[in-house]
């Protein structure tokens, strides 16, 4: 009996994806209001600017040694999640509606990648802050738009934007 149960059970979640009619599991998890394109655009190109300038920094600092830099720079976690976010918000940009199946429309991933984020902002804040000071105008810029500026635009953008009923707890 049971088995027939489960059988049942996986064909009707079957069917329901097929004529889409789990449609609230990741469809129109978000908000595509009009004001949706504009700022997952401009947080894009804000987070590309700062891991960007953060590599600038990073290369002058390793005396223009290119795998030097690169090796060091991806291995710090704020880097990769900055990578992610920054991802994330390019591939948003290009979002016409939101699409079953679109790993960056999903609430639980949005929601996941928001985790990261902040976790990057409190520990850096709370933890690290006064450490290392930046020396330069570009290394501090670069430092507080990834550790600060960064995680407060996609947290605001989750916000915003995520609807929450979508999550399952």
């Amino acid at each position: 009996m049971a088995a027939g149960h489960f059988r049942l059970g996986m064909l009707n979640t079957y069917l329901s994806l097929k004529m889409g009619l789990l449609a609230d599991r990741d469809l129109f998890s978000m908000d595509l209001n009009k004001n949706f394109r504009p700022f997952v655009s401009c947080a894009a190109v804000a987070v590309w600017f700062s891991l960007a300038l953060q590599f600038y920094v990073s290369l002058q600092l390793l005396n223009n040694d290119y795998p030097t830099t690169i090796k060091a720079f991806i291995s710090y976690f704020t880097v990769l999640t900055n990578i992610i976010v920054a991802v994330c918000f390019t591939r948003l940009s290009f979002v016409k509606q939101v699409e079953s199946g679109n790993l960056f429309t999903q609430a639980s991933t949005l929601t996941a990648i928001t985790v990261y984020i902040v976790v990057v902002g409190l520990i850096y804040n709370i933890m690290l802050r006064g450490l290392v000071l930046p020396a330069g105008l570009a290394a501090r810029l670069a430092d507080e738009l990834l550790h600060v500026v960064n995680p407060l635009i996609f947290l605001f953008f989750w916000v915003s934007f995520v609807k929450k009923s979508t999550l399952q707890y």
